[in-house]
This record gives structure tokens, sequence and C-alpha cells, in this order.
């Protein structure tokens, strides 16, 4: 019995040994543009409470990568990923991801004849390569098929996605943006919406857990290029005007998102009063 008992305890024992110099696989986020205004925004809120991460976008990046960041270049809108080619060429395997940011997107397309403004527009300092539904639904579709093709195994869905809309998204629902959409919205602005509302509506229906962020005006510290709209939207709101919604600072939007990530905010539309009451109520605990 003493040799049967210690035989099982040496297995044990073994097993224990054997874990713990099994590696680890740590959960990452992907944030696609992640190397863009918002995306590398989202990103340093991601790196600065130790969340790895793993940034794409069309261009390499201009930025110092910290430890827990890892670059891919790659061209969503052109080109179609799988999860596993995509990382490829990083340390973290598919079965790592926990979360998707999707920010990829630009206020002027090549066909509102104002692409050259959108660089100004979106402080990535990038023309845009395509139309709204290209660049914006087009990579939400991308992006859902590339989490639908890879084997989260029976109890998943895989990760929560988190996308970066617009506040005008929202107009449809009444309150005046209807109107305001409708008889005196450029064109181009028109397609921009469309495009947002489509891709929200592909993220809504894949089942996953989802953040749609739908912030107004993004400006950060400093930024006196969008001071004139940040002036004009927040009058709008302070006079009540409901389908006009305030400005809100790039690194709320960041935090916002992080937090979203962690856990501690329900899944749904978020807009911009309740994104930065949500780190708010962060920033107090």
């Amino acid at each position: 019995m003493a040799i049967k008992n210690s035989c099982v305890y040496s297995g044990i024992l073994f097993l224990v040994l054997l874990y713990g110099h099994l590696p680890t696989i740590n959960s990452i986020v992907l944030l696609l543009g992640g190397n863009g205004y918002v995306g590398s925004t989202i990103n340093d809120a991601l790196n600065s409470k130790g969340i790895t991460t793993v940034t794409v976008g069309r261009s390499p990046s201009n930025k110092s990568i910290s430890p827990l960041s890892t670059h891919v270049t790659f061209d969503l809108v052109s080109e179609t990923p799988t999860l596993s080619s995509l990382l490829s060429s990083t340390p973290h395997p598919p079965s790592s991801v926990e979360a998707v940011v999707h920010s990829i997107g630009c206020l002027l397309d090549t066909s509102s004849g104002l692409g050259g403004l959108n660089k100004y527009a979106s402080g990535t300092g990038k023309d845009p390569s395509g139309s709204y539904d290209q660049v914006t639904k087009g990579t939400v579709e991308k992006m859902v098929g590339m989490l639908d093709g890879h084997d989260w195994g029976p109890d998943t869905v895989g990760p929560k996605v988190v996308f970066v809309s617009a506040a005008e998204a929202g107009w449809n629902s009444g309150n005046g943006g209807d109107v305001v959409e409708r008889f005196l919205a450029p064109e181009w602005l028109r397609r921009y919406l469309k495009a947002k509302r489509s891709a929200e509506g592909i993220i809504k229906d894949s089942g996953r857990e989802h953040f749609i962020l739908r912030p107004s005006i993004i400006y950060s510290d400093g930024d006196m290029g969008s001071l004139g709209a940040r002036v004009g939207f927040t009058l709008g709101e302070r006079a009540g005007l409901k389908f006009v919604e305030g400005p809100i600072e790039v690194k709320t939007l960041a935090e916002g998102a992080r937090i979203m990530i962690e856990g501690k905010g329900e899944g749904g539309v978020w807009n911009g009063e309740r994104i930065k009451e949500l780190v708010k109520k962060e920033r107090r605990s």
C-alpha cells in the first residue's frame, strides 16, 4: 500500500512540476487600425495597465513600441487575412486573442472629393485609400469573418469586439438628427453614416459580446485645429439640441475602451457621455 501511495504522490508531483514548466498563454488584445490616432491611444491605455497587444495597420508603426506591443503591417482594406496568418509573425497564437478593437476608418473618403483633408480630420496624416464601404464596412466584414473562421472550442464564440463608430450614427433614431441627415447633411456624410451603421449591424449580428463606441468630435489636449468644431458641438449640446453631442478627449475614449475590455462595462452601444461617466467612475474607485 505504501509503495502504491508513493507512486500516486510521485505522479502528482511530476504533473505539478510539468505544469509549472509549461509555457503559459497570455491573453492579448488585437487592435485593427492600431497605429492610427484613436487606435494608438487605446493601445497606450492597454499597455499602461500591463495588457499585451498586437497592433495592425497598413503602414509600419512610427511610434516607439512598448515591450508589451507587437506591430503587424497589413492592409485590411485590400487584403483578407485569417487570424493565424495575421499573427504568424508574432509570438501569439490565435487562441490568445481576448478582444479585438476596430478603429479603421476615415471621415472623408475618395469619392467625397475632399480626401486631401482627411489627415486633418482624422489626425492620422493619411489619405483614404477607398470608399466608406471598403474602409469601414468591408474591414468589419473581414474582421468578423476572420474570427468566425477560427475554432474557439465548444463553449465560446471567441473574443469580444470593440468598434469605434460615430455619434451621428444614432441620428436615425430621431431627436431631430434624422431631419438633419435627410435635408442638411452632405452626400458624403450620409454615405459615411450608412457605412458605420452597416458595420454596427454586422457586429451585432455576429453574436459576439460587443461594445460600439459612438463618440462625437475626438480631440487631444492642446489640439487647436479642432477648437472651432469643439466649441460648436459643445454649444449645441448645451443649447439642448438632442442630436448634438459634446466632444470627447481621445485619452478618455481610450480609457473607456480599456475598461470595457477588462470586463467592467456592459456590452452594447456607448455614446460619449456614457463613456465619460464610465471613466469617471473608474477613476473614483
